[in-house]
């Protein structure tokens, strides 16, 4: 092989280098391009989430049952409630409701629910039709279920917000393709009577 041959191997060899080179780094700077831009769609939608939970109510909810053996087939209901989030929140408790249901002999889910009890909120002011939990506030509201035999009930608690909490949990869930006519926070338990 002459000198010349050589000289124009070693071209073609530093040409297709240079051409792949250029092929890594272009790959390379668009695969930095793309991933730091998602990083900062991430960031930014990080940032957006977590100051709108800063502006909402977010309730933790749980719920207390316990029979009244000196009355039988009555049930107290005891609902907690805590705001633990930055706003206060409004419950409407005309539109809130706490069901009892007989649940099905060997089938314990709320699908095997046969009927339903509404319980009763209880307090001196029977007329309440709705509260207010500030941040941090912890509250408790009370109800009463008669007329219940013996069996297994599944207590459900259901309460409703206020309107711009619906409004915002409705806009949540369309971006996910879901549809809401009502917003709630809830939770069950069962209880043996």
């Amino acid at each position: 092989m002459t000198i010349i041959e050589v000289k124009n191997l070693a071209s073609a060899f530093q040409s297709i280098a240079l051409v792949l080179a250029i092929c890594i780094g272009g790959g390379w700077a668009l695969f930095q391009f793309f991933s730091v831009r998602t990083i900062e769609k991430a960031k930014a939608e990080l940032r957006k989430l977590q100051l709108e939970t800063r502006s909402h109510g977010i309730l933790q909810i749980s719920v207390t049952s316990r029979a009244i053996s000196s009355y039988p087939g009555t049930v107290i209901v005891d609902i907690h409630m805590k705001n633990i989030g930055t706003n206060a929140e409004t419950i409407d408790l005309e539109k809130s409701k706490v069901t009892l249901g007989p649940v099905g002999t060997g089938n314990f889910n709320a699908l095997s629910v046969k009927a339903t009890v509404n319980a009763m909120h209880q307090g001196v002011d029977n007329v309440l039709v709705f509260t207010i939990l500030h941040p941090g506030e912890e509250q408790i509201i009370k109800y009463i279920a008669t007329g219940l035999s013996h069996s297994t009930y599944l207590v459900q608690a259901s309460f409703v917000g206020s309107p711009s909490e619906t409004e915002y949990q409705s806009n949540i869930a369309k971006q996910s393709g879901l549809t809401s006519s009502q917003v709630i926070w809830g939770c069950t338990e069962y209880i043996e009577i």
